[in-house]
């Protein structure tokens, strides 16, 4: 290399500075809820022993929240200070979080289960209330306002039918396999049943159930109805 080659790209690198390229490969982190789709293993054997999962898993975190939300709402009688209603807006941050994933585990539902968390929200500060406003007829009052709320929302959401899988066929009599279903207030379990026509195993079916007038026991699958297809 010339001399006056060498002092011009000096006076280049002066003049014309570039900083030199620094490629830098960072590492890709996948970003996952780890366990938001998996019943505990300490609890997985009784799911199981009950042909429940997740769903069920969520339906009954919401349940004890909302039994919780109840218990606090009655001491509210003894207790007057601020505790309560603390711990009482705290499980219903909860209940009002828990709202995404019942989107994603009840989607074609999921109107029914917003409306019984709205309603897991509500009546038990509306308890509290008036139980505290201590009223003569504030525990008949709560009581109506108990009623009523859950008589409206089974005239609206609820069914006299709901969903199951075929689990196994033998001849006539199929095995299906149900999930929790608010609407129609059946629990989740293995149903034996005769089949009107011919079933295969994985199919889904749309399956009659009797509600009980009060519906404290739950509603009772007696039959299937038709075949579903994909829901």
């Amino acid at each position: 290399m010339r001399l006056s080659e060498f002092f011009r790209r000096i006076g280049e690198a002066v003049l014309h500075p570039r900083l030199p390229r620094v490629r830098l490969r960072l590492p890709r982190f996948k970003l996952e809820r780890k366990g938001r789709k998996e019943v505990p293993r300490v609890l997985r054997g009784f799911f199981e022993a009950r042909h429940a999962c997740w769903p069920e898993y969520l339906v009954l975190k919401a349940q004890l929240a909302l039994l919780t939300a109840f218990l606090l709402a009655i001491g509210g009688v003894i207790y007057s200070g601020w505790l309560l209603p603390l711990l009482l807006a705290l499980l219903s941050a909860y209940l009002l979080h828990l709202l995404p994933d019942f989107r994603e585990a009840f989607s074609s539902d999921y109107q029914a289960y917003r409306a019984f968390i709205l309603l897991s929200v509500a009546l038990p500060w509306t308890l509290l209330v008036l139980l505290r406003a201590r009223f003569y007829y504030s525990p008949f009052l709560a009581l109506c306002f108990l009623l009523v709320s859950f008589t409206l929302f089974r005239v609206k959401y609820g069914r006299d039918w709901t969903y199951g899988t075929v689990e196994s066929v033998q001849g006539r009599t199929v095995s299906v396999r149900v999930g929790y279903d608010i609407r129609s207030n059946v629990g989740a379990g293995l149903h034996v049943l005769q089949a009107p026509f011919k079933v295969r195993r994985g199919e889904r079916v749309k399956l009659k159930v009797e509600r009980p007038l009060l519906g404290l026991r739950g509603s009772k699958v007696v039959s299937i109805l038709q075949k579903a297809g994909t829901r």
